[in-house]
């Protein structure tokens, strides 16, 4: 069992566990919308707060993607940030990754085009925030539900391994 543990964590450190554990993370059923509305939310408040103190575009792509905790939205920071140093947009890579949706390509993109990122990016982040604390209430709305019955049924089965012997001693006098 340890050492299944210690191979694991090992592996997730590698580049390559790093990046399917991550992945991994994105497609949970419930809980990967949340990931990524965190993820993305954090990236926006802080590209928006660079560029509203005056940061360069580029530089604030390579901070917001070292600070970025998923691989996927590390390497999506880092291709946009090498594209705006090729001469292209930002909304370019952005665009073409499934990362973001396209709503939120869109207002970056009219954000692009007026010269008002920051603003942009700063009302996407609030506009994630929201979304995330919305879906958060969702999902803990959806699971009380099935922790009441994980619960009753630990608390029954505790019950059930109390009374028995009971029983069976009561019927054992009994005769």
């Amino acid at each position: 069992m340890i050492p299944t543990i210690a191979g694991l964590a090992w592996w997730l450190r590698t580049p390559q566990g790093r990046a399917i554990f991550d992945w991994a993370q994105l497609r949970l059923p419930v809980l990967g919308h949340l990931i990524a509305k965190y993820i993305e939310s954090r990236a926006f408040r802080a590209f928006g707060m660079l560029i509203d103190a005056g940061v360069q575009i580029n530089d604030a792509l390579l901070l917001v993607c070292n600070t970025s905790s998923n691989v996927w939205y590390q390497r999506l920071w880092s291709r946009a940030e090498q594209d705006i140093k090729d001469g292209q947009r930002l909304v370019t890579p952005l665009a073409q990754s499934n990362l973001l949706r396209e709503p939120v390509v869109q207002m970056i993109d009219c954000g692009e085009r007026s010269g008002r990122l920051g603003p942009v990016f700063m009302r996407l982040a609030e506009f994630t925030e929201r979304e995330y604390e919305q879906a958060i209430t969702t999902t803990s709305q959806l699971l009380e539900p099935a922790m009441i019955l994980v619960m009753g049924s630990i608390i029954g089965f505790v019950a059930i391994a109390v009374l028995l012997p009971i029983f069976g001693s009561a019927s054992v006098m009994a005769k």
